[in-house]
């Protein structure tokens, strides 16, 4: 039993310490966004491991094209999403520009 609560706790650390705890951080933001959009006829995309309109970018993990009863009907808006403390509120704009034009939004929100 020892053993086994210590591989796990050792993997959760290292989960922590890689890419992989970001990942499940915008799995989950983009499970909560995709029931969210279905309430309203939009369409969430996971839209993080493609390359977008910029060569090589994959920066906006999904996007939400608004449906057909919405004011903005097709209206495209990238999230990005980072579960990083170091994150400041200049490098997020940064980042969310980036990703706007990488997903051709014409806006953008940006989840820390």
């Amino acid at each position: 039993m020892k053993l086994s609560l210590r591989e796990m706790i050792a993997r959760k650390d290292e989960a922590a310490k890689s890419t992989q705890h970001g990942l499940a951080f915008e799995d989950a933001l983009f499970e909560k966004i995709q029931r969210e959009a279905q309430k309203t006829n939009d369409v969430a995309t996971h839209t993080g491991n493609s390359v977008g309109l910029i060569k090589n970018c994959k920066m906006g993990d999904c996007t939400i094209e608004l449906g057909p009863d919405a004011v903005a009907a097709g209206a495209v808006i990238a999230v990005e999403a980072k579960e990083d403390k170091s994150y400041t509120l200049a490098k997020a704009r940064e980042e969310i520009e980036i990703a706007c034009k990488n997903r051709g939004a014409q806006i953008s929100l940006f989840v820390f």
